[in-house]
């Protein structure tokens, strides 16, 4: 690769940055307008959404500047959006559009990272005023790699495990369906309304809740344990702790005839948790 090859994979990886954000804000505003949550899109229905923007602008504004940190930060950055964007995919929904083009984009951001360290090798060679890049951007991009690679590591994890929110019926996978019937979690004839995981490894931990069963599971001893609860059964269920957009919400519920209440956790991510709470209560309401 020439200095000029390396300048214009440089140039062409800063135009698809500025195309994806661009991209990423209408899909983004779409989404809060309309108010989604469902499918793929239910991931950006949320004003946090905006700080990929500001990231991939930053990280290009760097990458036009030759960087190297930048670069490879742009690249690991749209390779963590994009497990996370396949992990709320059903694989039967998927399409070779949605396949196709972030390779395409990907192609493009590793050519311009290759490009700056081509560029920063040619300018160390021919050019005798040739200043090594200030250690600044080094103190403020290896940080962030570092992070944008736990989560990548959590992400694929919990793409191929667990589940990172609150899911609906048509979201989860029928991989997944078919570890919690292996682990006697749930049984063939259940249909699953919601299903949460609290733990990466889907079957460690969670609740899963069926047209008129709420069942909670968990792992003791390297085995599965579930308990299985007919809706009819519970006399009262309350908001204990009101989660936020790190912290699950605590719910409590009281089985007819006891005094004792028992927890259950319900991620906030598009209220989803009160509505898991008021299917119960209707339920309830309507067997009293």
């Amino acid at each position: 690769m020439t200095r000029k090859e390396a300048l214009d994979a440089i140039t062409g990886g800063v135009a698809v940055a500025l195309i994806s954000a661009i991209v990423t804000v209408i899909a983004v505003t779409y989404s809060i307008y309309q108010n989604i949550d469902d499918g793929v899109f239910r991931l950006l229905n949320d004003w946090v959404s905006y700080i990929d923007v500001v990231l991939i602008l930053t990280l290009a504004f760097f990458l036009n500047r030759k960087s190297r940190f930048a670069a490879v930060t742009l690249v690991l950055y749209y390779v963590l959006n994009k497990v996370i964007l396949f992990q709320a995919m059903d694989i039967q929904n998927i399409r070779p559009f949605t396949v196709i083009l972030p390779l395409i984009f990907l192609y493009f951001f590793v050519k311009s990272a290759y490009g700056t360290f081509i560029f920063h090798r040619i300018e160390k060679q021919e050019n005798p005023d040739y200043k090594k890049p200030s250690k600044k951007l080094l103190y403020i991009f290896s940080p962030i790699l570092l992070i944008i690679a736990v989560i990548l590591g959590i992400g694929v994890f919990g793409m191929f495990n667990g589940s990172l929110e609150l899911l609906k019926s048509k979201e989860i996978s029928n991989s997944q369906i078919a570890e919690l019937k292996k682990a006697k979690i749930i049984l063939p004839s259940d249909k699953i309304d919601y299903l949460y995981g609290y733990d990466l490894y889907l079957i460690d931990s969670g609740v899963v809740l069926t047209s008129n069963t709420l069942i909670i599971f968990y792992t003791e001893n390297n085995t599965s344990n579930a308990t299985r609860l007919h809706l009819s059964k519970i006399a009262e269920i309350r908001l204990k702790e009101q989660g936020d957009y790190i912290n699950d919400s605590i719910y409590e519920f009281r089985i007819k005839g006891s005094d004792k209440w028992f927890s259950i956790y319900l991620s906030t991510r598009l209220d989803r948790d009160k509505r898991f709470v008021k299917k119960i209560q209707d339920y309830i309401s309507k067997n009293q």
